[in-house]
């Protein structure tokens, strides 16, 4: 390598190549290096020792390959890194090296794993601090789980920590085990509520989704007591229970609020919702919801995404929830399909915003002629 060329590279960029191999050693020799971008690749290995040697470094992500090995200790020494994606590897996490990172002066460190949504987390100017789909999260000393409420105190304010196997030498008898139902438990019925009362700290994201398993029981109801909760994904699990009535008061902060295709989500949308204002994503399909569909939907005013198919939902013989919905001026897909509504379709559904791209409302017993107001939805594609 051209000693010049190592000096002047700042940049390497090789996002989606699909690049095979490894990381070279030599890129240890890159020493004014700031950025390394080598996601969705087939990238095998490890973190080669010699990237310590780039106290340069400010954003390296290594997401979406087939790295694997344990993380070296000293990364939290590259004092310079504000943002660190390792997601979607087969890295070994352990109780040390995290106790570690969250004692160290990097604050700004991030391990980032994409929900399957647009609106991830925030990295802006706040630090994040995400254990997303690890291969192992070992504790190879405790049987309590306190070490990880202790090593979030200093590393981080916005925390993800869901589809992860808590793998604790003394339990698993020294054999490596994939058991995310044991993060699943800690993170609903201890950790959460913990993290939620560290003043510093923004829990953000509370999501399920795992390729692995699905979670059983009932819904974890004190997620929906912590108020900083910006998106809750709790879809495509074998939960059972009802909304709670006062989740407008509980969840003021939430954006994004997925629970579709769950087992037996049922009761009644409560009115409260309402007051959930920043809500823009709403997905309750393929449930047992039933009762009407609250007119409070209305005050949803940043609505963009509202998904209501396959209930036991009812409305008044005038629909008037539609006409409460025209004002979500952003409102752009509504699906209503499979609900005995049981009504005619309001002239005011004209009066939906240009915004409406998509409008389900077959298999709904709905009667009457279509208004020919709906051809003032100039940019509506389905209905």
């Amino acid at each position: 390598m051209e000693k010049a060329f190592t000096f002047c590279l700042l940049t390497i960029f090789l996002y989606y190549t699909l690049n095979a191999g490894v990381i070279p050693q030599e890129i240890g020799k890159l020493v004014n290096l700031v950025k390394l971008d080598v996601e969705r690749n087939q990238i095998t290995g490890s973190i080669p020792i010699s990237i310590l040697n780039i106290s340069s470094l400010q954003f390296v992500s290594l997401w979406r390959n087939n790295l694997s090995g344990s993380l070296p200790r000293e990364i939290g020494n590259l004092t310079k890194m504000q943002i660190l994606y390792l997601s979607e590897n087969r890295f070994t996490v352990t109780r040390s090296l995290l106790m570690h990172w969250g004692g160290s002066d990097v604050e700004r460190l991030v391990s980032l794993t994409p929900i399957n949504t647009n609106k991830q987390l925030q990295v802006g100017g706040s630090s994040t601090f995400s254990l997303n789909q690890f291969a192992n999260l070992q504790d190879e000393e405790s049987d309590e789980e306190d070490w990880l409420d202790q090593c979030f105190k200093n590393v981080a304010r916005d925390a993800d920590i869901c589809n992860n196997a808590i793998y604790n030498k003394k339990k698993h008898g020294g054999k490596n085990s994939w058991n995310d139902k044991v993060l699943e438990e800690v993170v609903s019925k201890h950790l959460s509520m913990r993290l939620a009362k560290q003043n510093h700290m923004t829990v953000s994201t509370y999501s399920t989704r795992s390729n692995n398993s699905k979670k059983n029981g009932s819904l974890p109801m004190e997620i929906f007591n912590i108020s900083r909760l910006t998106i809750i994904d709790l879809s495509a699990n074998n939960l059972s229970g009802t909304l709670p009535l006062n989740i407008g008061s509980t969840l003021p902060n939430i954006e994004i609020l997925y629970l579709y295709t769950l087992t037996n989500l049922v009761g009644t949308i409560p009115h409260s919702i309402s007051n959930c204002s920043k809500l823009t994503d709403l997905d309750l399909s393929q449930n047992k919801l039933s009762g009407l569909i609250p007119n409070s939907l209305g005050y949803l005013t940043h609505l963009n995404f509202l998904n209501l198919w396959g209930n036991n939902l009812t409305s008044d013989s005038f629909l008037s929830f539609l006409t409460s919905l025209t004002n979500c001026r952003n409102l752009a897909y509504l699906s209503l399909y499979v609900n005995s509504l049981n009504g005619m379709l309001p002239v005011s559904v004209g009066n939906f915003s240009k915004s409406l791209v998509k409008f389900y409302a077959g298999a709904c017993n709905i009667k009457g002629k279509i208004p020919n107001e709906v051809g003032n939805l100039s940019n509506l594609i389905d209905l």
